[in-house]
């Protein structure tokens, strides 16, 4: 891995055992990670559309 792979790799490398199948090794935390921060990313755009909506009158 290279060092950028490695610090974004780190906080995640004991949530899950990765185990080889036919050859290939699929890093199933990062998968979890990314799953996890989509989650998060749409928690977070909900809280900042419920707080910056303004309701405007004419």
């Amino acid at each position: 891995m290279k060092h950028g792979e490695r610090r974004i790799y780190a906080p995640l490398a004991g949530i899950v055992p990765s185990q080889p199948k036919n050859g290939f090794n699929l890093a199933l935390p990062i998968v979890i990670a990314i799953v996890a921060y989509m989650i998060l990313r749409l928690i977070t755009n909900g809280l900042l559309r419920l707080f910056a909506h303004r309701k405007t009158t004419v």
